[in-house]
C-alpha cells in the first residue's frame, strides 16, 4: 500500500507517466520476472540472504548492478565502562523498534562479564515496561508483526531457544490483554532470551521479531568471534 500510495503522489505532482512504475506481485513471480528482464539493468533488493544469493547468481550473467541489502544476526557490543543507562535505552531501541522487523535490528547483546548481571536486570526491567498494543496510541511502544506467518515463525524461535537450553527472562509468548480491536492481530511481546550458547540457531539465524539474546563475554578474541557468528 505505500508503493501505491507513493506513486499516486508522484503522479499527482506531475512525474510523467512510466518513470515510475509499481508492479506488485511475490518474488517467485513479479521479483523473478524483474531480475531476469535483460533490459532492467541494475536491481535493488531488501530481503533474506538466501533470496540476495539468488538474485546474485541470476543477475551475474548479464553484468546487473546489483544493491542488496540482506538479512543478518547484528550484535550489539557492551563495555563495562560503559554509560549503563545510555547502553540500556539504546539496546532497547535498537533491539524492538518496529517489533525488531528492522534488517539492522540489534537482535544480539554481548555484555562484558563484569557488567553483565547489572546490564540483565536493568535491560529486563526496562523491556516489560514497553507496553504492547494499538499502534495508533500514543502510549504503544510495540505493534503487530506483518502477518501469522511471521507471528509463527517468531514463535518457533521462542520455542527454540527454549530446547537449545535459553531461559526466558521475559516475554515468551502472545499478549493476553489487549485492546478489542487488536486481539486478533498479530502480537508478541518483547521477548528476552539468556543462557544460550554462542553457536546455536537462536543465536546465528535471524528472527527479524521482537527477541534479543543476552550474552556474557570476557575477552577480545571472544567479543571477535561473536561478531562473525552470523547466519
Amino acid at each position: 500500500m505505500t508503493a501505491y500510495l507513493l506513486a499516486t503522489l508522484c503522479q499527482e505532482a506531475g512525474l510523467p507517466a512510466g518513470v515510475l512504475n509499481i508492479v506488485h506481485g511475490r518474488g517467485l513471480k513479479a521479483g523473478e520476472a524483474i531480475v531476469r528482464h535483460p533490459a532492467i539493468r541494475t536491481i535493488s533488493f531488501t530481503g533474506g540472504t538466501l533470496t540476495g544469493a539468488a538474485i546474485a547468481r541470476t543477475a551475474s550473467p548479464m553484468f546487473k548492478k546489483l544493491s542488496l541489502e540482506l538479512g543478518g544476526k547484528n550484535p550489539n557490543m557492551i563495555f563495562a565502562d560503559a554509560d549503563r543507562d545510555e547502553v540500556v535505552r539504546e539496546s532497547l531501541r535498537s533491539s524492538f523498534s518496529n517489533q525488531g522487523q528492522v534488517c539492522l535490528s540489534g537482535s544480539r547483546v554481548f555484555v562484558e562479564q563484569s557488567a553483565y548481571s547489572t546490564f540483565v536486570e536493568q535491560f529486563v526491567e526496562a523491556t516489560r515496561r514497553l507496553k504492547v498494543g494499538d499502534p495508533l496510541e500514543p502510549a504503544t511502544d510495540q505493534g503487530a508483526l506483518v502477518s501469522k506467518a511471521q507471528l509463527e515463525k517468531v514463535l518457533y524461535y521462542i520455542q527454540l531457544a527454549r530446547d537449545e537450553g535459553g531461559h526466558i527472562q521475559c516475554g515468551g509468548g502472545m499478549p493476553t490483554s489487549l485492546p478489542p480491536r487488536c486481539r486478533n492481530g498479530y502480537f508478541v511481546e518483547p521477548t528476552v532470551i539468556t543462557d544460550l550458547p554462542v553457536d546455536c540457531r537462536v543465536n546465528r539465524e535471524e528472527i527479524f521479531g521482537p527477541v534479543v539474546t543476552l550474552t556474557p563475554f570476557t575477552g577480545e578474541e571472544e567479543v571477535v568471534g561473536y561478531a562473525n557468528a552470523t547466519d
